[in-house]
């Protein structure tokens, strides 16, 4: 049985070098052996936590991830399964903290072929994703919704990088009017300010 353990632990430590976001566990699977892999970064002095050893509140699948604040905005046009002459896009630029790498600035574009209602807005946004900022960047997908009258709205989304990891974000907006929703193309890039 020992020898068993033995190959089994060789065998996960053969597999934690190739792929080192791995989590290698002890043998009997309640113990982590691997340190995690942003160290103190992660915001606890026990470098075997993960998720703040709180994992069904929480999700930390890589150890990994990026909180971010910026300023931007969106717009839906009306869509209705009748037409096709909807619309929706958003824009971000802001800077982010990686708990791997430390701060960067990013701008962010979406534009999609789906938007329902009408919604136009801009102000403060905010979120956390699961992730590196090297997944951060680059292309994915976003679903919003957005909702305002005059100088005070609010706004959500679900992100998915094309890279891996996804966040969430919560947007207030200032000046808005209207309602609606809509899914994205995004695209990140590094840089602070506003690009086409």
């Amino acid at each position: 049985m020992g020898a068993l353990r033995l190959d089994d632990l060789t065998l996960a430590a053969e597999t934690y070098r190739e792929k080192p976001a791995c989590k290698l566990r002890s043998a009997s699977g309640l113990k982590l052996v691997s340190k995690d892999p942003i160290l103190f970064k992660g915001g606890s002095t026990n470098l075997f936590q993960y998720a703040l050893k709180d994992p069904v509140n929480m999700s930390d699948p890589s150890g990994l991830f990026v909180i971010y604040i910026g300023i931007g905005g969106g717009r839906n046009f009306l869509n209705s399964p009748a037409t096709t002459n909807g619309g929706s896009t958003s824009y971000l630029t802001g800077v982010g903290f990686d708990t791997s790498s430390g701060f960067f600035t990013f701008n962010t574009t979406g534009h999609g072929n789906s938007g329902y209602g009408l919604f136009g807005g801009g102000g403060v946004s905010g979120g956390i994703f699961t992730g590196n900022e090297n997944q951060f960047m680059g292309c994915g997908t976003s679903s919003s919704v957005g909702a305002g009258t005059g100088l005070e709205g609010a706004g959500a989304s679900y992100s998915q990088s094309n890279s891996g990891g996804s966040g969430y974000q919560v947007d207030i907006f200032g000046p808005s009017l209207g309602a609606g929703w809509g899914g994205q193309q995004t695209v990140t890039k590094p840089g602070f300010g506003f690009s086409p």
